[in-house]
């Protein structure tokens, strides 16, 4: 009895400091825009023998943070180990992560509380921090309530009151009166995979919501639901598809979601990469297939899911499946009057001039995309310089990718022969078109209108080649375009001698980085070098 009263005291005390707005972590997951966490252990790392935290490389954890970054700037972590928490934090830090929650994987240990102590008294002016106590370790027997009790009252006196904690348990784990009351917010793990095995993607997140909701109501206390989802394989029926899927739907009911007076947090990913040595700790093959990236950092299609949050205030910005890495779309062509060869493209990605258009006047033109492969450019032009044909050059590069099934790659070659490939696991829809001298291709896009309607316009237009296929992205845009939304657009046409003083080849090369309306925005940068010639009346 004396030991429940002290947590309870603990309790309301916090509590108060939370309804005062003082606890920057929980006051941050209710607003516009909230911080997107995602579970992380190292991708490199083992940590069934302490001694590998040390053998760790800062590089490696480097290459973690950055592969994660343009994602999520949040983290969960699950454990403190001196030799990497303190490197992790101040990596996150240096990175631009808003938000860490901090992990104590056994609570009796005075090692981790203490260091975790240090690292928020360190970190807790730059970063929003809280601190969970456990996990799931009360289900599994690995520690006690009172061991709870010991932890928190012991962080209490080395932390900030407003550094909140939580513990988090399995769903099964809080009909426990104890894990309902500790601390100051929820942190459950809830998962269909093995609750509910029978369900759908899309049924399985929708239970997971209403799970976390019904704690939230019973409870009085916010929610964040720290583990939830599918894993892409180790068994039927999962897949890269139904991984997707679950988080697709998911994330569509947006970060922060209520009922009454209760509310959850569900901007939280599970997990960063794929870890196979839990396959082989637990025997279970699907916990090595987690992951939002496999063991390389390479990422599964779920992972797009989480680059851009969703929104709902236009039809241009509905939320969608996916986000490749670069999902957009694109026209490579080649006018043969001239001997000029151009690609436009347009995205709801940042900067899409910088990855996408390769041109060479000697060779021909390429774009990249859809988990773009960059190499695509300098290979397929070389390539090409060589004499191969656009056909060859794709089966070339596509055939020499293990991740051939998430590209797409659109080609003109010297002689203006044209050829596109999309891969399978490109998000729908996706899909080309080539005609005479042009190819024509995207992804994640209001569907196969917007192709025709880029090679409907390039066919129909007269006059400079970068006129005609900037008008081809205009006509892609007016029939739904990039169903993300509209971010970035650029042109880039090349011909021997006709760039700057006649030193290179680049005529046109224009981008639009960052603009609510880039597609229009780049019409009339072009307008100030290349006037526009006139609209035929059947247009």
């Amino acid at each position: 009895m004396l030991r429940f009263l002290t947590m309870i005291v603990c309790v309301v005390h916090l509590s108060a400091a939370v309804r005062a707005g003082e606890m920057p972590f929980l006051k941050a997951l209710a607003t516009a825009d909230p911080p997107k966490f995602v579970c992380y252990t190292p991708a490199e790392l083992d940590p069934r023998q302490p001694g590998n935290n040390l053998n760790l490389s800062t590089s490696s954890l480097r290459k973690d943070l950055e592969t994660l970054r343009p994602y999520f700037d949040g983290l969960i972590l699950y454990g403190y180990h001196e030799a990497c928490t303190p490197r992790i934090l101040h990596l996150a830090r240096e990175l631009k992560f808003r938000g860490v929650l901090l992990g104590i994987w056994q609570p009796r240990s005075v090692e981790e509380l203490d260091g975790t102590a240090t690292l928020v008294n360190l970190f807790h002016n730059d970063l929003l921090l809280a601190v969970n106590v456990g996990n799931e370790g009360i289900t599994f027997h690995r520690y006690e309530e009172g061991d709870l009790i010991f932890a928190a009252d012991r962080l209490r006196r080395l932390i900030p009151e407003t550094v909140p904690l939580t513990t988090s348990e399995p769903l099964v784990g809080y009909k426990n009166e104890t894990v309902l009351q500790f601390g100051d917010f929820l942190a459950p793990n809830i998962h269909p995979v093995f609750d509910r095995p029978q369900f759908a993607p899309k049924e399985a997140a929708n239970w997971a919501k209403d799970e976390a909701l019904k704690l939230a109501e019973s409870t009085g206390k916010v929610v964040l639901l720290k583990e939830t989802g599918f894993p892409h394989g180790g068994r039927e029926p999962f897949s890269p598809q139904s991984q997707r899927d679950f988080w697709s739907a998911y994330r569509a009911a947006g970060p922060f979601v209520t009922r009454g007076k209760a509310g959850v947090f569900l901007n939280v990913g599970f997990e960063a990469f794929d870890l196979p040595w839990k396959a082989e700790a637990s025997g279970l093959p699907i916990e090595k297939s987690w992951g939002l990236f496999d063991q390389n950092r390479n990422p599964w299609p779920a992972a797009e899911v989480w680059r851009d949050a969703p929104r709902t205030s236009s039809r241009a910005d509905r939320p969608v499946a996916g986000t490749p890495v670069v999902s957009t779309f694109s026209i490579v062509a080649y006018d043969p009057e001239t001997e000029s060869w151009g690609i436009s493209v347009a995205s709801k990605f940042l900067a899409v001039g910088g990855v996408v258009p390769w041109a060479s006047a000697d060779a021909g033109a390429i774009a990249t995309q859809s988990y773009a492969n960059t190499s695509y450019g300098p290979l397929g032009l070389q390539a090409l310089r060589e004499g191969k044909s656009a056909e060859e050059v794709v089966k070339e590069l596509t055939e020499a990718d293990e991740n051939r099934e998430r590209r797409q790659v659109g080609i003109v070659d010297k002689q203006g022969n044209a050829a596109n490939f999309t891969g399978k696991e490109c998000l729908p829809w996706a899909g080309g078109k080539t005609g005479k001298h042009y190819t024509c291709q995207g992804n994640i896009l209001a569907g196969p209108e917007v192709v025709d309607a880029m090679a409907e316009a390039y066919e129909k237009n007269d006059g400079p080649l970068a006129w005609r296929i900037l008008s081809a992205l205009e006509a892609a845009d007016a029939k739904g375009g990039d169903i993300r939304g509209r971010q970035s657009a650029a042109i880039l046409v090349v011909r021997a001698g006709s760039g700057y003083g006649g030193y290179n080849d680049r005529m046109i090369d224009f981008r639009v980085d960052d603009h609510e309306s880039p597609i229009p925005e780049l019409a009339r940068i072009l307008s100030l070098r290349l006037k526009r010639p006139a609209i035929p009346q059947d247009r």
